[in-house]
């Protein structure tokens, strides 16, 4: 007999034993898990820098926390603003909050196409306010996106406007 007969033997064997193949597969994968979980309980927790210049209340008022202090006690009610309170309250599971999605979607448009128009019109800055908005209350919308970062990018640079060749130099022979 030849190594590819004994393979083909062998095979007819794994498949007509498959059921049985397949439970000691799983049971090793057990068993390597169940080996990798108490590798990792039995490991010691690794050493960490601890401060003990002072307890946790005199090393708090610092210029960070007094920062976070102030931004959480600041204006950030979203129970405030309609439409960051349907977002908070979304629920992908009730159907009603699906239907408003796709209301939230098609408002959405509706203002991108209104912002595009001002862009086009020259009005970036109100143009930038509709986006802005627009990307408060559906921050994947790719088009307001694209939109904002072009206003951006030519607030950035503006166009340079081009320049006259000096009355008498090179190129003014035609007057």
């Amino acid at each position: 007999m030849d190594v590819k007969d004994t393979f083909s033997i062998l095979w007819r064997k794994i498949k007509a034993n498959i059921d049985r193949s397949a439970f000691v597969v799983f049971f090793l994968l057990l068993v390597l898990m169940c080996g990798i979980y108490g590798y990792e309980v039995t490991r010691p927790e690794p050493e960490g820098e601890t401060n003990t210049s002072g307890s946790l209340p005199e090393q708090l008022p610092n210029d960070n926390y007094n920062k976070c202090l102030n931004y959480i006690k600041s204006n950030t009610d979203l129970e405030k603003n309609e439409e960051l309170k349907i977002i908070k309250y979304f629920n992908i599971f009730d159907y009603k909050y699906i239907r408003d999605k796709n209301e939230l979607q098609k408002e959405a448009d509706k203002n991108f196409v209104r912002a595009l128009k001002l862009y086009e019109e020259g009005k970036s800055d109100e143009a930038m306010k509709i986006l802005k908005n627009i990307l408060l209350t559906w921050p994947s919308h790719l088009s307001s996106r694209e939109l904002e970062a072009k206003i951006q990018a030519s607030r950035a640079t503006p166009t340079p406007t081009p320049k006259r060749p000096a009355p008498g130099g090179p190129g003014m022979e035609g007057f």
